[in-house]
């Protein structure tokens, strides 16, 4: 996939992982949320980094690369800042509620993203 269809996916079951423990109390509701975001989360800067390979050349690879590295490092702070504080204050599943709705959110953006040639073909 060249475009962000592989980050929509992804961020879609990292919206599903994080939703199924607040949907579902039980034991083992919590270990399949633990193991398909422990399974998918890494995936998805990984298709970020193919993504900028895809549709950059490669003199542009490191900073597609830093640039997406930066996004999401601002993201690991200030994400789980906001969640912490919502969880504290309104109860866990809340928190785990709001931070799927910003997973699902990241996988309609990443859903549109086209690639630099589906974006040349639509100018011509």
């Amino acid at each position: 996939m060249r475009g962000g269809q592989a980050l929509a996916v992804l961020n879609a079951l990292l919206a599903f992982a994080t939703l199924l423990p607040a949907l579902i109390a039980h034991p083992v509701a919590a270990f399949a949320s633990w193991l398909l975001f422990g399974a998918t989360f890494l995936s998805a800067v990984a298709s970020t980094t193919a993504f900028v390979r895809h549709n950059l050349s490669a003199a542009y690879w490191a900073r597609g690369i830093s640039a997406f590295t930066i996004v999401f490092a601002f993201g690991q702070i200030v994400g789980p800042t906001v969640i912490g504080w919502v969880s504290d204050g309104a109860g866990l599943e809340r928190g785990l509620i709001y931070s799927a709705c910003l997973f699902a959110a990241g996988a309609a953006l990443a859903g549109c993203q086209r690639t630099w040639t589906q974006m040349a073909d639509s100018v011509n």
